[in-house]
């Protein structure tokens, strides 16, 4: 472990290069926004090996801050200069002018500017190669605003399962939290229909392939329901599965995570009226 003086953007093209096309995990924690400009994750994107993933602190507060000299104003010629250079700035790391209209006008709420701005931000991480992309929001407690967002990047299914369990974890220690020592059935029974809906939706898809592995499930789902499950929940899903004979196997014991489960359709209904 090397610690280097200055800049990021100064000691990028060693990094790069000192890595080869080893496997890369990128972790951009920058004292504001400056460190995470479009541009460097363009070059990261670019190095030899694509095996490469990135987790990109994104502080809200730093860009709303800076964002706000986007609203027209009386302003003095080195207030205005200085102005344009943070705009400049912001454009630089989110790629795109595109997010200033919503910043400068009063008909966009400010909590939604952020989250426009976000989205396209996602949007053109997504552009520039990395086939998932999605955020965390890091708070202090259950129902309190995020202070800042991680934004996950990766092209590997296996990444997106692995960060999804932690994402959907971090979520439920909030809200055991903020809930300690209460007795929540409406949250048990939240819980409940979550776990079934999740084992209809494995159902669905497995009768639609037929065969598939525990782990290319995860795989396919964990994508478009990136922290609401956990692996547990999604391994408990193919238990019961067995159990309700959706898959057939002759028990539930033991299921490895690349063995080919077979699934079939129920014998009366859907599993949720079943339930």
């Amino acid at each position: 472990m090397s610690n280097l003086p200055g800049e990021f953007s100064e000691h990028l093209d060693s990094i790069i290069e000192a890595i080869g096309r080893d496997p890369a995990f990128f972790f951009l924690d920058p004292f504001g926004v400056r460190g995470i400009e479009m541009e460097l994750i363009e070059k990261i994107m670019k190095r030899p090996s694509r095996k490469t993933e990135l987790l990109i602190h994104f502080s809200e507060r730093s860009f709303a801050r800076m964002a706000g000299h986007a609203a027209e104003g009386e302003r003095t010629t080195v207030a205005e200069r200085v102005a344009q250079t943070k705009l400049a700035t912001l454009d630089k790391v989110i790629g795109s002018p595109m997010w200033r209209p919503w910043w400068s006008s009063d008909d966009v709420e400010p909590g939604e500017r952020l989250e426009k701005t976000i989205d396209l931000y996602i949007s053109q991480l997504r552009a520039r190669g990395f086939e998932f992309v999605h955020q965390i929001r890091i708070r202090d407690k259950h129902g309190d605003r995020s202070r800042y967002r991680l934004i996950f990047c990766t092209g590997s299914p296996h990444g997106v399962d692995l960060m999804s369990d932690i994402a959907c974890r971090y979520e439920r220690s909030l809200v055991e939290e903020a809930s300690h020592g209460q007795e929540n059935l409406f949250a048990e029974n939240e819980a409940q229909e979550r776990q079934a809906e999740l084992m209809e939706g494995i159902h669905a898809l497995g009768l639609e392939q037929g065969v598939m592995t525990r782990e290319k499930v995860r795989h396919r789902l964990a994508p478009r329901r990136f922290g609401q499950h956990t692996i547990t929940d999604y391994n408990r899903a193919i238990v019961d599965l067995v159990k309700r004979q959706g898959i057939k196997r002759d028990n539930p014991v033991g299921i490895e995570d690349r063995e080919e489960l077979r699934f079939v359709p129920f014998s009366q209904g859907s599993l949720l009226e079943a339930l």
